[in-house]
């Protein structure tokens, strides 16, 4: 739903109510504007960098490359016996 048909939903309440409404809904806006500016500076004093962007929370993932793996299990494949060398 975006905030056009929102606003337009609720204009169906009464003008007080519409009102008080709206007004909620900004106060919450600018409370948590002011604690994630207020989260930030304490990252900052910290060292710690806070990621913003959504690439910024995405671990990127190195470029694969052929590996030689061995095997983890010692099973002789003939015969089904472990190999305990």
């Amino acid at each position: 739903m975006n905030q056009t048909s929102l606003f337009e939903s609720l204009a169906k309440f009464t003008p007080r109510l519409f009102n008080r409404m709206i007004l909620i809904y900004i106060e919450s806006v600018v409370f948590f504007r002011e604690a994630v500016a207020l989260s930030k500076v304490d990252a900052e004093k910290d060292g710690v960098v806070v990621p913003i962007t959504v690439e910024d929370y995405v671990v990127k993932a190195k470029p694969q490359t052929e590996i030689d793996v061995e095997p983890t299990d010692h099973h002789d494949a003939d015969s089904g016996n472990v190999d305990e060398s």
